[in-house]
């Protein structure tokens, strides 16, 4: 096999394309910021296509050239080479001192929020019961105010959550599991559905005999009342929900999903005071990623209208606030600050929301903190 022609033309270039990956994968993380699947697989064709080019226009014909004939010709292509390598380590230079400082501190908060997840991202995972829970919010021994729930969401969302707590002063909890929903005996199909729903068990059997205190839902909703493969997706029922045993419920998710929900609403309402935060907008492309673009290209991405979020989620939105109103529980809309204008909000002042296309980052959490602030929070009784 490595000796068939296929295999041995990419011995032949592998030497041209093992020079030209490097500067590709700096030029490419320069630009993008992260490197997806996707772009490593463009560059490694890409490595391959320039490879190719270099070894039939440089290296074969430069192997013909006959030394003892055109040594003086040999010795002008590598001065040229030379002064032109010169030049242009000399124009970078030059370039580099007169770039826009406010610019490049512009360009500068931008990346540094790609990933900018919060300190505690991967300590808050799967914890079981309150001597495992991640404590948020105010200080000392006071007792649990309030709990946040939720899937990744809500773990994206925890200076948000402590923010909250640390204004009100109440100590809190953070309850957050990845891909999971808070919902009874049901998930999402995946390959952690059973510990999604003995997670979600452990919450409900915490709160069971807990004193009454504040407890804030927030997921991606959708995800899981629609069944979205993922944010870029539009058709539902796409990821089916399951049992404990991981059995496809029969139905759509929404069917699923609607009373599952009202029963946790319930449940928990029956104890303590609700607190849901309703779908943040949703975007198919890493905001960061595309902010970079924009800066550098001067390409515009295409918005996330009030239309589009509604046309994709409005269903699941809907019944999710009237779900809430309901049983007079507080109902947190972010779509209704974000997308007031028509169009939603992605940044704020330069700096993205969100840290890639789902999860927020500290200015999203912060408008976050802000909103559950503005409305009247419950009081447990």
């Amino acid at each position: 096999m490595l000796a068939s022609p296929p295999m041995a033309y990419v011995g032949r270039i592998s030497y041209g394309a093992y020079l030209w990956h490097w500067p590709l994968i700096v030029f490419t993380s320069y630009l993008w910021g992260v490197l997806t699947d996707e772009l490593r697989t463009v560059l490694v064709l890409a490595s391959l296509g320039l490879g190719a080019m270099s070894y039939h226009l440089i290296e074969t014909p430069v192997r013909r050239i006959d030394v003892r004939v055109h040594k003086e010709r040999l010795y002008a292509m590598f001065a040229g080479q030379t002064v032109i390598l010169l030049l242009l380590a000399a124009f970078l230079a030059y370039q580099s001192q007169q770039e826009d400082s406010l610019a490049d501190q512009n360009l500068q908060k931008i990346k540094n929020e790609i990933g900018n997840f919060h300190d505690e991202w991967d300590d808050c995972w799967n914890k079981m019961g309150p001597d495992e829970y991640c404590q948020i919010g105010a200080k000392g021994d006071g007792p649990i105010g309030y709990i946040a729930w939720g899937d990744s969401m809500a773990n994206s969302a925890y200076d948000a959550f402590d923010g909250y707590g640390k204004a009100t002063g109440q100590r809190g909890f953070l309850a957050t599991a990845a891909a999971c929903a808070p919902l009874p005996d049901i998930s999402r199909e995946y390959v952690g559905a059973d510990i999604c729903i003995d997670f979600n068990q452990g919450v409900l059997d915490y709160l069971k005999d807990a004193p009454p205190m504040e407890v804030i839902l927030l997921s991606r909703w959708t995800y899981y009342g629609e069944g979205y493969d993922d944010q870029r997706s539009n058709t539902p029922n796409e990821a089916p929900m399951v049992d404990r045993q991981g059995n496809i419920l029969p139905g759509t998710n929404f069917e699923i999903f609607a009373p599952a929900f009202e029963a946790l609403l319930d449940e928990i309402g029956a104890r303590h005071k609700v607190t849901i935060v309703n779908l943040w907008p949703v975007v198919p492309y890493s905001v960061p990623v595309a902010m970079l673009r924009e800066e550098w290209f001067g390409s515009r991405t295409v918005p996330i209208t009030l239309d589009a979020y509604n046309a994709r989620n409005g269903r699941l939105v809907d019944f999710i606030a009237q779900a809430g109103q309901a049983r007079d529980m507080r109902v947190v809309a972010p779509h209704e600050v974000l997308c007031a204008s028509g169009t939603c909000i992605l940044h704020d002042d330069g700096v993205p929301l969100y840290v890639d296309q789902t999860h927020l980052g500290p200015a999203g959490n912060a408008i976050m903190r802000d909103l559950l602030l503005a409305t009247d929070a419950p009081d447990p009784e």
